[in-house]
């Protein structure tokens, strides 16, 4: 049981395990599991059972709601937000998390891109969402940028890369720690079977 009353599900369980193994000898890992499954449930308990700091990527505005509301209710920190005029502060204690967006990060302000206003040693988790974005070039910048601190981690998580993309990210991911598709999670009756009419 993690905080906030959520009960984590077996395979989350052997999914946290696999990629706290992975970070064991590699810097990035990649999880892949079918949507509705929980990855943003198993990555911000990475995040919490990780401590220190955290920074989560995604693209769009309701991806990065849903983070900052499920790392509230689990991590038991609130996050602060980097997306448009929202401004996460540069200091703030030894646990904390900022999420930010692929875009704001990338933005140019006084001749630097946002996200340079933190430092890579800043934090020790990376996680980026929609990880089969992970290589277009404003994406690449950010994991570039900060895993240049050989102590982060970097996590990516996705629902469904495709062959050609699986390629790619293992230019990002050292490691794909774990996989459980829709067909696993039907077969293990947590997701219902699919019926086409």
């Amino acid at each position: 049981v993690t905080r906030g009353g959520v009960v984590l599900r077996p395979y989350q369980e052997e999914c946290i395990q696999a990629v706290s193994d992975s970070f064991n000898n590699k810097q990035s890992c990649l999880v892949v599991m079918a949507t509705g499954l929980g990855k943003t449930v198993i990555a911000s308990e990475v995040i919490r059972r990780r401590g220190g700091r955290s920074l989560w990527v995604a693209h769009r505005s309701e991806l990065i709601e849903q983070a900052e509301s499920t790392i509230s209710k689990l991590v038991g920190v609130t996050p602060q937000v980097e997306m448009a005029e929202r401004k996460a502060f540069e200091f703030f204690g030894t646990n904390g998390c900022v999420v930010g967006s692929v875009q704001t990060l990338n933005a140019m302000r006084n001749g630097k891109k946002r996200m340079n206003k933190f430092e890579p040693k800043f934090f020790n988790t990376l996680v980026t969402d929609e990880a089969h974005h992970a290589v277009a070039k404003s994406w690449k910048s950010i994991a570039d940028y900060f895993t240049t601190n050989n102590d982060l981690k970097h996590l990516g998580i996705t629902a469904t890369p495709d062959r050609s993309d699986e390629l790619a990210l293992g230019q990002i991911y050292q490691d794909c720690a774990f996989r459980y598709d829709i067909e696993d999670g039907v077969k293990d009756a947590w997701l219902v079977p699919i019926h086409v009419n």
